[in-house]
């Protein structure tokens, strides 16, 4: 697989994500949610469709309170400021 964007990438491309809202699409174990968090986002929120993925990002992201999770189709959410795409 390709190698994860560093936070750097993440900045240049999203143009910073600090006290922003975030949703990570297809999140599955939820490393751009924690990727965002550590970036000083306000609230992330990543979705996928699979119930252990959701459970492996809970799992992996605690201790993180800005991080929330579900198992949910995405959706056009105008209360999020940027959208990441997950890993497929």
């Amino acid at each position: 697989p390709p190698p994860l964007p560093t936070h750097s990438t993440l900045r240049a491309v999203t143009g910073g994500l600090a006290g922003k809202r975030v949703l990570e699409v297809a999140c599955g174990d939820g490393i751009y949610c924690r990727r965002a968090a550590a970036e000083g986002a306000a609230l992330v929120r990543g979705v996928d469709l699979s119930k252990a993925m959701i459970a492996s990002a809970v799992e992996r992201s605690a201790g993180l309170p800005v991080c929330a999770f579900a198992v949910a189709d995405a959706a056009d959410d105008a209360s999020m400021d940027a959208a990441l795409p997950g890993l497929a």
